[in-house]
């Protein structure tokens, strides 16, 4: 779909191609960050104007309306590796800074972090915004999976295997990068852990 999309925009002449790409494609282990990787070499070798962005994990992910309810946040590796994450409307933001001037972004990726914790740390740290304790709830992969399946998130072998592999490698190595560059874009600090929970939860509390 990237490619094809990649062509249509040389075809027609699009002036400036944006891709949202992953946070360090060139973790080939993992299947979804090899897809991405292929992507941005074509879009490089596209003869296009391109920015590519590299969001790591979504905060929106861990969705503060189920966790307000539930009290945990399930997860299918250790809870004490660290990972980056990134509020998507910093994203957003990012994304309406390049198209507003897009020449200012021309040939550029950016890599797109706000904050890095383990998992329990964010857990603590959603206990303190929401006044209530929030724990991690790491459930075997297996069981994990099975809970994908149940839920129709897993509907093929491919995204299966994807996902087992994902576990396994969240397991060893995390995913973790930097905040700098989105500090600068931003012009400010980014969103942090505290202060997404705190938006949605007073969006719940409107509702």
């Amino acid at each position: 779909m990237g490619v094809a999309a990649m062509d249509a925009s040389r075809k027609h002449g699009v002036k400036h191609f944006i891709l949202v790409s992953v946070l360090h494609p060139l973790r080939r282990k993992l299947q979804t960050h090899l897809n991405k990787l292929t992507q941005e070499e074509y879009l490089i070798e596209s003869r296009l104007n391109y920015t590519i962005l590299e969001p790591t994990h979504y905060m929106q992910n861990v969705a503060i309306s189920t966790v307000l309810e539930s009290g945990k946040i399930p997860i299918g590796f250790l809870s004490d590796i660290e990972h980056s994450s990134v509020d998507i409307v910093d994203v957003v933001y990012v994304l309406l800074l390049v198209m507003k001037d897009p020449t200012k972004h021309k040939y550029v990726r950016y890599e797109l972090v706000s904050q890095t914790l383990t998992y329990a740390q964010i857990a603590q740290t959603l206990s303190e915004a929401l006044g209530r304790e929030i724990v991690c709830d790491v459930i075997p992969a297996k069981e994990f999976m099975a809970m994908l399946e149940s839920s129709g998130e897993i509907e093929n072998e491919y995204t299966k295997n994807a996902i087992e592999g994902m576990m396994l490698y969240y397991d060893r190595w995390g995913l973790t990068g930097n905040s700098n560059v989105l500090t600068w874009l931003l012009g400010h600090q980014p969103v942090t852990w505290q202060e997404y929970a705190r938006r949605e939860k007073e969006k719940s509390d409107e509702i």
